[in-house]
């Protein structure tokens, strides 16, 4: 079972405080029921279910133009991408020396050729200490 940060200031921020309670319930949908990198994979049946909402789809559709617009981007077909999840997820950014974020990185490259995902790819980090790292495994060949 995957484990997520949550603002605990959710229900204070303005943004989601301005949400209908059905648009909430998709919100918190989305950035519990994601992948790793923020990739979730709509089945719009399965969340109706789920949610309880039953015109979950309409919902979103009108809400992905309008109050997701900034927060969501559509990749294709059914996977969508959480804008601002990995930088809040992974606040240090990602560094292909940590293994657990090896799979987000991973994961967005099979998504690199959407702007969004490529933005968060190339804002990824490398720190000195990660470079530190590269040498030393080089020195070794």
């Amino acid at each position: 079972m995957a484990k997520r940060f949550i603002d605990t200031n959710l229900f204070n921020d303005s943004w989601f405080a301005g949400l209908s309670q059905s648009q909430k319930m998709i919100w918190i949908y989305f950035i519990t029921n994601c992948d790793n990198a923020g990739i979730i994979d709509l089945n719009v049946g399965l969340a109706a279910y789920q949610t309880g909402i039953e015109d979950f789809k309409d919902i979103f559709r009108k809400s992905k133009e309008g109050v997701y617009k900034n927060r969501i981007s559509h990749l294709k077909e059914n996977y969508y991408f959480l804008k601002k999840f990995v930088t809040f997820q992974y606040p240090k950014g990602l560094s292909k020396l940590c293994k657990p974020q090896k799979s987000v990185i991973k994961r967005l490259n099979e998504f690199s050729n959407f702007p969004t995902v490529k933005k968060v790819l190339n804002n990824s980090l490398e720190t000195v200490l990660d470079r530190d790292k590269d040498m030393d495994q080089e020195e070794e060949y």
